[in-house]
């Protein structure tokens, strides 16, 4: 069983964001990946759910099946950086996933910039 958690550092303009997924079961955890893409975060306006951001968007994955695995109580960490335009001020909502292709894992995160 996978949990994620999603821990958002601001400073000024620029939003930190670490998706941490955790195996809480008792069984080793295979994860799949159809590609080199690990992960994703999407940013969302608070008050219209308006997207603002995509991590992965004008990303290029290297097209190759990838595999991990995860012990019992073992975590494994995404880190990525959004750095807001000048209209982008206010109150976001950050969601993080994992990629996997047959585990899901994901958090959402709610900060102001």
């Amino acid at each position: 069983m996978l949990a994620a958690t999603l821990d958002v550092e601001t400073d000024d303009d620029t939003a930190r964001f670490t998706l941490t997924v955790t195996n809480e079961g008792d069984d080793p955890v295979s994860l799949t990946f159809s590609d080199s893409q690990r992960f994703d975060f999407v940013v969302r306006a608070a008050e219209d759910d308006t997207e603002r951001w995509r991590w992965s968007d004008g990303q290029m994955f290297a097209q190759m099946l990838g595999s991990e695995e995860l012990a019992p109580g073992e975590s494994v960490a995404y880190d990525a950086e959004w750095t807001a335009d000048d209209s982008d001020s206010g109150s976001f909502v950050c969601r993080g996933e994992l990629a996997d292709n047959a585990q899901s894992a994901s958090a959402e995160s709610a900060f102001s910039l």
